[in-house]
């Protein structure tokens, strides 16, 4: 049997980066479960964009608005969320 995968990532104003982020996700051979998104407070259209992307996806993507929180708490949230038992954490920039 499978074990569900969770990836977990923290974002700040990243409305420029989390289509590379998120399609990169979509392009793997094996999709997470779920992805859980911790925003710090993005004020750049982050959070919109989020929203659009959770609606139209294969994979349930949940989103947590956090504003002011630091990338630990941010990640600590996530794990808290996160529903799968494994969990692989990432960042905005990153493919």
């Amino acid at each position: 049997m499978t074990q569900r995968v969770s990836v977990i990532v923290t974002v700040l104003n990243e409305v420029d980066t989390i289509d590379r982020l998120l399609s990169s996700l979509l392009g793997q051979t094996r999709q997470p479960d779920e992805v859980v998104i911790v925003d710090g407070g993005s004020s750049d259209g982050t959070l919109e964009k989020l929203a659009r992307f959770s609606r139209e996806q294969v994979f349930p993507v949940t989103v947590l608005s956090r504003p002011g929180c630091s990338i630990s708490e941010g990640r600590n949230a996530a794990i808290a969320a996160a529903q799968g038992p494994i969990i692989a954490s990432t960042d905005a920039g990153v493919r």
